[in-house]
Parts: C-alpha cells; structure tokens; sequence
C-alpha cells in the first residue's frame, strides 16, 4: 500500500495526540492499562456514525463539520486531505469507553496505540479512497458524482485496506500489537453508518462487488475499448487507485475553528 512520506509522519503525529490521555491512565509495569471510565473523557461513539458527506470543493463550514473525522477538498491545486484531531480522538475513546470497559478487561498500552492508529487509518483510507475518485473525474473530464455511493464505496474501501493491513502480523495493527477482540470492537462498531450512503458499504464489502461498482461509478476513459481490446481496465484502476498522490494532508486541525 502507498503512503507518501509526509503522510505516515502525519498519521504518526495524529496517533500520539489522539493518544494524550494514556498520560492520565495508570498502568502496570506490563504496560497494562487499568481503564476507570471517569477518567476517561469521551462523547458516546455513536454521535460520530450519522454525519454528512465529507468530499467537497471546499473546506466545509464549521457548523457542519462538528462530527467529521475527515474531510477531501477536490483538487483545485492540489487535493487535500483533513483529518480532524479532536473528533478522532473523542471517538476513539468514545469506542474504548463504551465497548470495551463494560466488560471489566484490562487492556495493553500497545493495544491502545494500534486501535488509535486503526482509527486514524482508516479515516485516512477513506478520504484517500475520495482522492482518487477526484482523479478519475479529472481523467474523464466529468466531475458529476453520486455522493452516497462514493462514501458506501469509500466505507468499503476503507475497510478492505484495514484488513489488508491486519494480516501482517507484526504490522503496526497487526495482531502482534493489537488484540483480536480490540480490532473486531473497533471495526464492528466504527462502522455502524447510519447516514445515507455511508450505510450501504456493505453492498460492497465482497471484492468482485466493489471493483465492478467502482468501475461503473468513474471508469476511465475508453474503458469499453480498453476492455474489448483485453486491457484490464480493473487493473489500470487498481494502479491509479493505489499510487495517487495526496497534496497535503494536515492534521491537528480543529475543525470548530
């Protein structure tokens, strides 16, 4: 998977501010952490599931942008993405809080880290997943989009890279750092849509479903040709989808400012 440089050191600042309330969580020379839930500062996760679209042209208002986790600017000069600090970590501690307390568990520093970077890249992934549905359009000269079935497809997306990412086992969400039942926790519940679009992900969880959608939504252009001259059109997305640049991607950006 390609992460430009600037963009892993971005995520790598997002996961130890996201993680500044370990500082007020005590822990055993094991390095596991004893979870007191008034000592934990967290909105309900839930709050974070209903929310708009989050690709626009511009930056949206803050009103609207209260419960974001992320957000894609369409390229203008460039593309940029926004990951929304505070919003990230509220929720990730709103998930900790609320799914993983009340069964009385204690849990492992390490496993704080990877879920917070679980957290982190999958928000990532998804505006990433919006980036190059930009590039698409901009390569088909047809900007037109279908905003609810690009946030179910880039739902799906998101979640694909995520698992993707699971299976290396020393990864840094590998199951070496992160522990089975965290990780199912954190991709069960962070994943319970309720806003339009978002919802449907699951039409498109199966891999053969999310590549003919995707193909349908912003094929390139003379994909029929392409495809009747035995060219996989599937694979040229594939490519673009994989190794498309981001301009920027700042993070630590409130977005009540």
């Amino acid at each position: 998977m390609f992460l430009l440089n600037n963009d892993l050191e971005k995520i790598d600042e997002l996961v130890t501010d996201m993680l500044s309330s370990c500082d007020n969580l005590g822990s055993d020379p094991n390095g596991v952490v004893v979870l007191d839930p008034e000592r934990i500062e967290a909105d309900a996760p839930w709050s974070f599931l209903e929310r708009a679209g989050d690709f626009d042209d511009s930056e949206p208002p803050p009103e609207q942008a209260t419960r974001l986790l992320g957000h894609y600017r369409s390229m203008r000069s460039p593309g940029e993405i926004f990951l929304y600090t505070n919003n990230l970590k509220n929720f990730f501690w709103g998930l900790v809080k609320h799914h993983w307390y009340p069964s009385g568990e204690s849990i492992r520093k390490c496993d704080l880290i990877a879920g917070a970077r679980l957290i982190a890249l999958s928000t990532y992934y998804h505006e990433r997943f919006h980036h190059f549905c930009d590039v698409m359009k901009v390569l088909r000269s047809d900007h037109s989009s279908n905003r609810n079935r690009e946030e179910a497809l880039a739902v799906a997306f998101e979640v694909r890279t995520i698992r993707d990412l699971r299976r290396q086992w020393s990864g840094s969400i590998g199951s070496r750092n992160l522990s089975h039942r965290l990780y199912e926790i954190l991709m069960v519940e962070s994943n319970r849509h309720t806003s339009p679009g978002y919802c449907e992900w699951e039409k498109y969880k199966e891999k053969k479903d999310f590549w003919t959608a995707l193909v349908q939504y912003v094929p390139p252009p003379n994909h029929d040709f392409l495809h009747r001259s035995g060219v996989s059109v599937r694979g040229i997305m594939h490519g673009v989808l994989h190794s498309s640049g981001v301009g920027r991607c700042p993070v630590n950006r409130s977005p009540l400012i």
